[in-house]
């Protein structure tokens, strides 16, 4: 009795552990990512490799914009924030650490929408891209305390020139408008009223001067943005 009791037990477990294989949730544990400075703790391997997918983007895109991209950086798939984040953060940067935590992608579809669009793996992506982009900032930059307006500028660009077209047309055309025109039209009133409709407005800028005018190197720099 005692002896098929057990082998039963052994059954059971093992018929839980295949259905979280499943499922891809096997547990936090560290998941591998095809670029060699990015470690990424989740429960659900699903998670890990949109996760992993954001991170190659923004880091291909900020490297192409001259930044190094070089640092180690962790990414925590965490079940949830801490209270200091708000119920509106989906996610969240450890500058002191090097660390990127985000909510799970079922977590992230609780909030509906972002930019005024329904949540999508591509938004997703484009989360974890934005805290990557914190991340590489602070460490290309040359100011000891930059302002929130310019190290959102960087993050958000990064957000929408990572995401894919349609995914960047449809959120666009929820945010008509023309772009800022002048630094000071990037202040931190205008980001913390509307920190999306800053987004957008920062990527409109950057399509029409910034890259030309290298503006994240002079944002880096302490040349930009820098009241």
């Amino acid at each position: 009795m005692t002896r098929r009791c057990k082998r039963s037990a052994v059954f059971s477990l093992l018929a839980v552990a295949l259905s979280l294989l499943a499922s891809g949730r096997v547990g936090a544990t560290e998941f591998p990512c095809n670029i060699q400075n990015v470690h990424i703790v989740a429960e659900d391997s699903r998670d890990a490799i949109l996760a992993c997918e954001g991170a190659a983007a923004a880091l291909s895109f900020l490297s192409a914009e001259g930044l190094d991209v070089a640092t180690n950086i962790t990414i925590e798939i965490a079940p949830s924030l801490t209270q200091e984040d708000g119920c509106s953060a989906a996610g969240h940067y450890l500058a002191s650490s090097n660390k990127v935590v985000i909510l799970p992608y079922p977590e992230f579809v609780r909030f509906k929408t972002w930019f005024r669009a329904p949540i999508t793996h591509a938004l997703y992506r484009s989360l974890v891209a934005h805290e990557v982009a914190h991340i590489v900032a602070i460490h290309n930059c040359q100011v000891e305390n930059p302002t929130i307006q310019a190290q959102e500028y960087i993050a958000y660009v990064t957000t929408m020139a990572t995401l894919e077209p349609a995914q960047r047309r449809l959120i666009l055309s929820r945010y008509p408008g023309d772009g800022y025109e002048t630094d000071q039209q990037m202040n931190a009133t205008i980001y913390l009223c509307d920190p999306m409709r800053f987004g957008v407005e920062a990527y409109r800028h950057f399509l029409k001067k910034g890259r030309e005018e290298n503006y994240f190197r002079a944002i880096l720099s302490g040349c930009a943005l820098a009241e």
